[in-house]
């Protein structure tokens, strides 16, 4: 478990957030998202075990389709920093429903549920994320070591579970902040989320280009995050996104090139 750096903290930062060392017991740092809580429960008791089976729910367009995987109903109610990504791809749902077919059943859901989000939620990605984050002096802002295996950093995506189009993987684009189904299904989860997380105080979304920033300025003007909270955008750190990761690490980058003001 990575530990925060012995600095002093911004003046924001929580002891609640401070991690001095190993947890001992890591479902103390965990919850389940209370409007997700049955999920897991209900497509057991159906015999599923594959994300294609595991259908949650589809926009009225017919263009949108929902799926579940377990693990990322996941958050850690006394974190201080949110860090989210798009929505969960196939690959990441695949991982997530392989650990829970490998987790003995006698084993407690939460359990299961943090296996599964600890071997699926940015898979192969934190090096990295942590990279850019460093680069633009955002981990000293926090006071952070790093992102990665943080109690002061909780996960999530603006879309919790998979969503498809036409049986591929959904990647955020310019059309996210007018469709009604996709924007106001990410506000509900942000605003419940940031509800149970009342040490919050700085969100980091993950995204490309002038489609990331306006996702996360639209959700500012909804007001789907508290006014307290910091705002910043990070280069997606997908392997698809090299190019432009590369072009933000090659130049120098500070606070003000990631931060987020209406």
């Amino acid at each position: 478990m990575a530990t925060l750096m012995q600095r002093k903290l911004p003046p924001w930062s929580s002891d609640k957030s401070r991690t001095e060392g190993p947890v001992a017991d890591p479902q103390h740092i965990y919850a389940v998202l209370p409007s997700r809580r049955e999920l897991l429960n209900h497509f057991q008791m159906q015999g599923v075990n594959t994300v294609e089976d595991a259908q949650i729910s589809s926009s009225p367009c017919g263009r949108f389709h929902e799926y579940y995987a377990p693990g990322f109903e996941l958050f850690h109610p006394h974190a201080g920093i949110l860090l989210i990504g798009y929505t969960p791809g196939r690959s990441q749902a695949d991982k997530a429903w392989r650990e829970l077919s490998q987790a003995s059943e006698a084993m407690p859901s939460l359990q299961r549920l943090i296996r599964c989000q600890k071997q699926a939620a940015f898979s192969g990605l934190w090096t990295q994320l942590d990279a850019q984050a460093s680069h633009c002096s955002l981990l000293l802002h926090l006071g952070l070591d790093c992102l990665s295996e943080c109690e002061a950093v909780s996960l999530t995506s603006r879309l919790v579970f998979p969503i498809f189009r036409a049986g591929k993987n959904y990647r955020i684009g310019s059309e996210y902040v007018k469709t009604p189904w996709l924007i106001e299904r990410a506000g509900n989860h942000l605003r419940e989320l940031t509800t149970l997380t009342p040490n919050l105080r700085a969100a980091i979304f993950l995204g490309d280009g002038q489609a990331a920033l306006a996702s996360a300025r639209a959700h500012l003007e909804r007001g789907d995050l508290p006014n307290h909270v910091e705002v910043f955008v990070l280069p997606h750190p997908s392997g698809a996104n090299n190019g432009r990761i590369s072009q933000f690490m090659k130049s120098p980058r500070t606070l003000t090139d990631v931060r987020v003001h209406l």
